[in-house]
């Protein structure tokens, strides 16, 4: 892919963009923010979809032939030293790290009922550190290898906001460049041009919100890779477990696992839910009690019943209830919607058995879909799982459109009041629903990605390298 004028302007421009969220944009100025967005995501279509060639050979080097893909590893650098402003997310991370430095288990106390602990000013646990928290009165949801990496930015940023930060985004920066290195390896294993890899590395979403604003979606996205690489490839057991590492990262992938069984069959889907129950176990293990279940149950469940934001089919429902019963009925529309979720992805995953492996990737995303319209909150880094998923498939217009319009919900930052616009909120899920209906409803279009020309190439290679 040769970098012409055209694209060079576009990848300074947007530079120039990224510069400006990393270390200028406060998430309370959105009449900055909306058009910085609209303005990358503008760019990352030109980028990502024009007009390019597919070098589909094992022995060309993957930044060779998409020498864009540098900028897209030169995008991410750009946050490296700035402190996140779209999101306080990692106040808690850093919190949760300093309670295991100090020998705490993270899982047993609440921010709050450390700060009433008599040592707790003498290592760090201020009121003004608790002040910056979300949620101090719950006890923390993320899992086990989080946990590890927070530690591990505590205990080298030794009381350094910016240094903790620095070194869990470095961690996530890595897992980056190594999930774009993993897709575009998975991508040849299964028959499709390595230049869908730009459909990730280049997203806007992607960029800001993992690395930039430090979510660790980008870890759990990159053993998720890694795990179907593995699966594909026939390492059963290695795939196993970089599943359990995935979902000691973050839970989504938990719903994942059902989709494995029709694909690759009762016996083999034992053994391998066996390895990955075992590689959780372990993962868990330092911090595994009875009270650390019970714990992340109660928050999870919490979670489902106390918590709103950016919700769709949720809002609707809880405008019906207001108007009914003059009062928010969220818990008891949050497990509702909860159960309708789990059971429409139980059938997606067993609608068809049997097929092809990348039929795991088509109902993916479908089950992901589901997952969010029924959830009662979807911060923007959620949906990079989507993007992941869409590398792979057709008619995926639907989940890109999501990624944008999902930057809408920072409105509600626009001051201290945190007051969501529902119809705002509303407006910006009807192109999404609307493409859902058109790609994969009316249309039929979401499927894998297949590259003839590129199958044929990679088959000559293979005659050339036999003989």
């Amino acid at each position: 892919m040769k970098l012409t004028w055209q694209k060079a302007l576009v990848v300074f421009g947007s530079g120039l963009i990224y510069l400006f969220i990393a270390y200028y944009l406060n998430r309370e100025e959105w009449y900055y923010l909306f058009p910085s967005i609209a303005a990358l995501f503008g760019g990352y279509l030109y980028l990502a979809y024009s007009r390019q060639d597919s070098l589909f050979q094992p022995n060309h080097k993957l930044f060779n032939d998409y020498p864009i893909l540098w900028m897209a590893i030169a995008f991410r650098f750009i946050f490296i030293f700035s402190l996140p402003e779209l999101s306080d997310d990692f106040y808690r991370f850093i919190w949760d790290g300093l309670l295991s430095v100090n020998e705490i288990n993270p899982f047993l106390q609440k921010p709050t009922e450390v700060l009433q602990m008599t040592f707790a000013m003498e290592r760090g646990f201020t009121s003004d550190f608790l002040n910056r928290l979300n949620s101090p009165e719950y006890y923390t949801v993320y899992p086990a290898f989080s946990q590890y990496l927070f530690m591990i930015s505590a205990y080298i940023g030794d009381g350094n906001i910016l240094g903790s930060v620095v070194i869990l985004r470095i961690i996530i920066f890595a897992a980056e460049v190594g999930t774009i290195v993993l897709l575009s390896k998975l991508l040849y294993l299964i028959n499709i041009s390595r230049k869908a890899v730009l459909i990730y590395a280049l997203n806007p979403l992607i960029i800001i919100e993992l690395v930039g604003n430090v979510h660790v979606e980008a870890i759990m996205i990159f053993f998720l890779v890694a795990a179907f690489y593995q699966l594909q490839k026939g390492n059963w057991i290695y795939s196993a477990i970089l599943m359990s590492l995935a979902i000691c990262t973050k839970l989504i992938p938990l719903m994942l696992l059902p989709l494995l069984l029709p694909t690759i069959g009762l016996k083999k889907s034992v053994k391998y839910y066996s390895v990955v129950l075992g590689g959780c176990l372990v993962l868990f293990y330092p911090f595994l009690s009875e009270a650390t279940v019970l714990h992340i149950g109660n928050s999870v469940g919490l979670y489902f019943q106390n918590f709103e934001f950016n919700a769709s089919l949720y809002f609707i429902l809880r405008e019906v209830g207001f108007w009914i019963t003059s009062y928010n009925q969220i818990g008891i529309i949050g497990p509702i919607l909860s159960i309708i979720s789990l059971g429409l992805i139980l059938w997606i995953s067993f609608k068809k058995l049997g097929g092809s492996f990348k039929i795991i990737f088509v109902k993916a995303i479908l089950v992901l879909s589901i997952y969010f319209a029924f959830a009662t909150v979807v911060h923007p880094w959620y949906l990079s799982t989507l993007i992941v998923f869409a590398v792979f498939l057709k008619g995926n217009r639907f989940a890109l459109i999501w990624s944008a319009l999902v930057y809408l919900s920072y409105f509600t930052y626009r001051d201290s009041n945190y007051h969501e616009l529902v119809g705002l909120t509303l407006l910006s899920y009807l192109p999404v629903y609307y493409f859902f209906y058109r790609d994969v409803i009316l249309d039929k279009k979401l499927k894998a990605r297949s590259n003839k020309q590129a199958l044929k190439m990679k088959q000559k290679q293979q005659l050339v390298d036999f003989g």
